[in-house]
This record gives structure tokens, C-alpha cells and sequence, in this order.
């Protein structure tokens, strides 16, 4: 890992990085985008758009049983006995892993395809640059959306709370929240960087996909399957140290892929 700590420092100035948000920027900085006249090129810039559209996620649920109420309570379906707002912010999180893979699996296997890889890795002085570059620079922006998003969530559930209450039970708190945001962002790093991999190892983008994809998938499982397993185990351990370790297995397995490369190159 030596020039690690070095290029983690200097990732404001990481060529690579910059290029990835100067992309990412010019592709949102479109009001058109916003307003779904026009769609972005890229899927980063879907899945940043759709996170953040998500922000409003309490107040859709509310809106959409609010509707239904009339209908729910002839049938005594209503009022909801359950709380089924942290099953929505689940499928939000599972939106992120799966963006998280798509962005990362894409990373180097398209470069390699359209053949601008060694025009790339000309921009950087070493293997951490260019891997760190590429992760800050395609994978923080969803990160950085969907903990803005977690943000609303958690501080505007004194508004939305009392909306849905008529209508469901309301248990989780702003702070449980939080901790919810922070354990699916830490999943979802742990999904990119396992894609990252999948994307060093692969020489097309087809089969970086599907690889990515099987490793979030698995890594998904792994984890709900210890959550389970595992009930003396405070979760959010689990699911904190499961995504810590897969995020330095990512990292570490895409560093050999490219070592291995400029060896044999």
C-alpha cells in the first residue's frame, strides 16, 4: 500500500477524479435534466438524479396512502399496522448498491473497450491515484446524494412524521434514521469497490456488469444472512465491519489486476 496515504491527500488535485466530476457536472448542470426534457448520457448522472428525487420518498408514501385511505378503510385496511417507511428507505438503499456497481463496473472494462485506458493511466503517476481517482470521481457523487437524502429523511420527520400517523405506524426516530443512511452508504462503498474490481479483472463491459452485479448481489446476501445468523451481533456491526471488508478486498484485488497488468505490459 505504499503511496496510499499520498494519493488519498491529493485527491482534490487527482486528474482523474476531476475529469469524472467536470462530467458529471456539466451533465446535471443542465436545468433540462431536472425537468426531464432531456436525459442524462451517463448512469452516474441517473442514479444522482434519481437519489436525489428520492429526498421527498416520506412525503410520496403519504400522499399515495392518503389517497387510498377512503378504499383501505372499507376493506379494514386501515389505519397500516406496520411501519413501511424503513422498507422504502431499504429499496433506496438497494438502489444505491446496484447504481454503485453499475457506475464502478463501467470504470476501467469501457476504457479498455473504447481504448483511451493507457491515455488514462498516462494522467496518473501510480496504480492508488488512478483507483482512487476513479472511485472519488464516479462513486462519492451517489454517496455524497444519498446522505443529502438521508439528511431530509432524518431532519424532516417532525414534518412528515404527524402526516403519516393517521394513516400507519410511525416507529423509527430521526437518529435511527441516520444510523440507517450511514449503514446502506457504507454497503453500497462496499458494492462499488467490489465492482471496481470486477471492472480491472474484466476486458469487457459486458461481463464486468455481470460479475459486478453477481458481487453485489452476494455481498447483499452475505450480509443479511449474518444479520440473521448472527443474533448476539449488534447489526449494524455487521453490517459496518462486512462492508469495510469489502471495500478493502475491492480495492485491494483492482490494485494487483493493474500491478499484474503493468508487469506483464
Amino acid at each position: 500500500m505504499t503511496g496510499f496515504p499520498g494519493a488519498l491527500a491529493g485527491i482534490a488535485e487527482n486528474p482523474v477524479a476531476r475529469r469524472e466530476w467536470r462530467g458529471l457536472a456539466h451533465e446535471l448542470g443542465d436545468w433540462r435534466v431536472w425537468l426531464y426534457l432531456r436525459q442524462p448520457r451517463q448512469a452516474r448522472g441517473w442514479a444522482v438524479r434519481a437519489l436525489l428525487g428520492c429526498a421527498l420518498l416520506p412525503y410520496a408514501l403519504w400522499a399515495t396512502l392518503a389517497t387510498l385511505h377512503p378504499w383501505a378503510s372499507r376493506n379494514g385496511l386501515a389505519p397500516l399496522r406496520i411501519d413501511v417507511l424503513p422498507l422504502g428507505f431499504l429499496l433506496v438503499g438497494l438502489y444505491l448498491c446496484l447504481a454503485s456497481g453499475a457506475v464502478m463496473a463501467l470504470s476501467i472494462a469501457r476504457e479498455r473497450e473504447r481504448e483511451t485506458w493507457e491515455t488514462l493511466r498516462t494522467t496518473t503517476a501510480s496504480a492508488h491515484e488512478l483507483l482512487l481517482g476513479l472511485l472519488f470521481g464516479r462513486l462519492t457523487p451517489l454517496l455524497a446524494g444519498f446522505l443529502i437524502v438521508g439528511m431530509v429523511w432524518s431532519y424532516a420527520r417532525p414534518h412528515y412524521a404527524p402526516l403519516l400517523r393517521p394513516y400507519m405506524v410511525v416507529r423509527l426516530s430521526g437518529q435511527q434514521i441516520a444510523l440507517l443512511v450511514w449503514e446502506l452508504a457504507f454497503v453500497a462503498a462496499g458494492a462499488g469497490s467490489l465492482s471496481l474490481a470486477a471492472s480491472a479483472w474484466c476486458r469487457k463491459s459486458g461481463t464486468a456488469n455481470a460479475v459486478a452485479a453477481a458481487d453485489v448481489l452476494l455481498l447483499i446476501a452475505g450480509l443479511l444472512g449474518a444479520v440473521m445468523g448472527l443474533p448476539r451481533v449488534e447489526g449494524a456491526v455487521i453490517l459496518l465491519a462486512g462492508s469495510g471488508t469489502a471495500i478493502l478486498a475491492g480495492y485491494l484485488s483492482a490494485l494487483y489486476s493493474l500491478q499484474r497488468d503493468a508487469e506483464s505490459g
